[in-house]
């Protein structure tokens, strides 16, 4: 391997699997889509492709001879299931599958989690979530989805339910209070965005 693509580090795209067959042969692709093989070493350089390690590194761990090596880099790149870190920094065409790939490399570097943490509330905070329903698990859900920092979410009731009162059967831990009895789903829904937000939205 010449020194360039020794340091290219590769990654099994999002949602790819990696499975051994019950006739021993090995598997790689998508539910609708694959490819079939039966090199063992094919098998464990896809293994070690975790966007952590570089192909020289890889070519130590499994043993493989560059010449093997290279060859598999390139057949799986070109069938679409194995994607090169350096590839997906500097392409400047973005398809939806790359973006979901940044968006779980991003998730990978443990130096940026609170970034990526921060910068993923807020577009969460853009999304606006309809829970059509008026039981103990759509409010439920509703909690969960504001302290998840889906602040926009909403619960629409149906046939009028928004405005009929909470009775004591309604009760549901935490989320649905002894205080709620004789409150409107409205008016829970105020209250529990009040409580369980997480993001100032305001901001």
């Amino acid at each position: 391997m010449n020194n360039l693509l020794e340091q290219q580090v590769p990654i099994l795209r999002p949602g790819t699997s990696l499975i051994q067959l019950v006739n021993g042969d090995y598997y790689v692709g998508s539910p609708r889509k694959g490819f079939c093989f039966t090199e063992i070493q094919r098998y464990r350089f896809l293994q070690s492709c975790d966007g952590k390690k570089t192909l020289s590194e890889i070519a130590q761990l499994i043993g493989c001879e560059s010449n093997s090596l290279i060859a598999f880099l390139e057949s799986a790149i070109s069938n679409n299931y194995l994607l090169l870190l350096s590839d997906q920094i500097t392409s400047g065409e973005k398809t939806r599958r790359d973006c979901e790939s940044n968006f779980y490399i991003s998730h990978l570097d443990s130096h940026n989690f609170a970034t990526a943490s921060a910068v993923l509330f807020r577009q969460r905070a853009q999304h606006e979530i309809l829970i059509f329903g008026s039981n103990q698990f759509s409010v439920a859900l509703f909690a969960i989805l504001q302290a998840a920092g889906f602040s926009k979410s909403r619960i629409i009731g149906s046939f009028g339910f928004d405005a009929t009162q909470i009775i004591a059967e309604d009760l549901a831990g935490g989320v649905i209070q002894s205080s709620d009895i004789g409150s409107t789903l409205n008016q829970i829904s105020k209250r529990i965005s009040r409580e369980h937000q997480l993001v100032n939205t305001a901001g």
